[in-house]
């Protein structure tokens, strides 16, 4: 979120004060004459960073990225690791659970960890997710849909 908000605010004006104050740094001139292209790299790392510490905990709203973009491409990627590994843990620990309950009861009972849209019987209702609905991304944070 952080990230996005910088984006969006990023002040052409700033932006040149930030890098005019790193180019006359003195500590950077080596770089600058024997390696350009990471002395660029690295001053674009410090410009992020001095732009993160200006808008930290300020500017409110909601920001994001398009969603072809690298960033929101990334966003998508990470989110959907972090869901699929939330849903195998939930896995794990049920499982664990049934075969606690085997035991203590010495009774079969039947869990065969398979979503129910797969067949099987265990409902995948997550509460922090992103999904697309008529052009629009939706974000729940701590919430289900209310959708059957």
């Amino acid at each position: 979120m952080n990230l996005a908000k910088i984006k969006h605010f990023k002040d052409p004006a700033l932006i040149c004060e930030i890098e005019e104050a790193y180019d006359r740094a003195e500590n950077h001139q080596a770089l600058k004459l024997h390696n350009p292209e990471k002395y660029e790299e690295v001053k674009g790392n410090y410009v992020e960073k001095q732009l993160a510490s200006k808008f930290k905990g300020s500017l409110e709203g909601h920001y994001g990225f398009h969603i072809d973009s690298p960033e929101g491409k990334d966003y998508f990627l990470d989110m959907n690791f972090g869901l699929y590994f939330a849903l195998e843990n939930r896995k794990r620990m049920m499982a664990k659970v049934v075969e606690i309950l085997q035991d203590v009861t010495k009774r079969k009972i039947v869990f065969d960890g398979i979503l129910k849209e797969d067949g099987g019987n265990l409902i995948n209702r997550n509460h922090n997710h992103c999904v697309e609905r008529e052009g629009l991304f939706i974000h729940r944070k701590g919430a289900t849909h209310s959708e059957a």
